[in-house]
């Protein structure tokens, strides 16, 4: 992580605090000149920022209440940071995703694409996806022709206007609820991006936990939209970003990254993954639900 995009990070922890948002776990703004802002735990890995302990416990995914004050606090958390000073004006060190979710849904279908081709791709992935192959590109195929001719050009060029803050990493492990309140941790990923990609990690990563049970998305978008409510353009993304298959893509990308040792554990994910979603489409069907009747 580069100064500029630490000094970044900084301003809008700052910003958030003062603007009232203090839930937060991020290194304490008066840390002494020379005290260690970051640590590597070895020559290979990567440094990680040193924060503050909190006392407190992790949410717990099958109590409803909890899954309310997550979304509760992130809905806060995307109202107060998007019109931060730290976020509508340049800085060297923010990372802006805004307009690039299309080019990337393209390059991991094209992935996809690669490794169901007989050839040209490695048999044995090819073996064990080939039985889902025909679904999981449809999959790929109709997010993109939905993200592409959607309002997700619209949503980002209201973001860019006035200014839009996404943590980028939200799911349940980064919360911690202290006294009854959730806290944010890990703001590494912090970006200029749409919201709802948030509340897309949420619910995807609680509903995998929960074997997909719609009532676990319930909770997030009832205490979202309590405080902050989507709009019907944002819940056709959310639709998208959803029925993407991007657990698959993400390993296929590690897959070819890794050597051969491990590969024997991916190929172990691939399976968990396809059978992880393979009711997906009855999830999205209870989300179009919900929204056309407003719950």
């Amino acid at each position: 992580m580069t100064r500029a995009r630490i000094g970044w990070i900084d301003d809008v922890m700052k910003d958030l605090r003062a603007a009232g948002f203090t839930e937060v776990a991020w290194r304490d703004p008066q840390t002494p000149p020379g005290q260690p802002l970051c640590l590597r735990p070895g020559p290979q890995a990567a440094p990680y920022i040193m924060t503050p302990w909190l006392e407190g416990r992790t949410p717990d995914l099958e109590r409803a209440e909890d899954l309310s004050l997550l979304a509760r606090t992130l809905a806060r958390f995307h109202l107060i940071g998007s019109g931060l000073p730290s976020v509508r004006r340049p800085h060297p060190g923010a990372l802006r995703t805004l307009y690039k979710w299309p080019q990337q849904l393209r390059a991991r279908t094209s992935l996809l694409r690669r490794y169901l081709l007989p050839a040209g791709s490695d048999p044995a992935v090819r073996k064990l996806l080939q039985p889902h192959g025909p679904e999981l590109m449809k999959r790929a195929a109709q997010a993109l022709l939905a993200l592409e001719e959607g309002e997700y050009r619209s949503l980002c060029r209201q973001a860019a206007r006035h200014g839009s803050l996404c943590h980028g990493d939200s799911g349940p492990k980064n919360f911690v609820i202290c006294a009854g309140q959730p806290h944010l941790l890990d703001f590494e990923t912090l970006r200029i991006d749409l919201r709802v990609y948030d509340l897309f990690r949420l619910i995807r990563l609680s509903c995998r936990h929960n074997g997909w049970r719609f009532e676990t998305a319930r909770s997030i978008l009832d205490g979202y939209n309590g405080v902050s409510p989507l709009s019907a353009a944002e819940y056709k993304l959310l639709h998208v970003w959803l029925l993407f298959p991007h657990k698959i893509t993400r390993l296929l990308r590690l897959y070819e990254r890794v050597s051969r040792s491990r590969r024997a554990m991916l190929l172990k994910k691939f399976e968990t993954a396809v059978r992880d979603e393979r009711d997906i489409r009855g999830f999205l069907n209870r989300l179009a639900d919900y929204e056309s009747k407003g719950e």
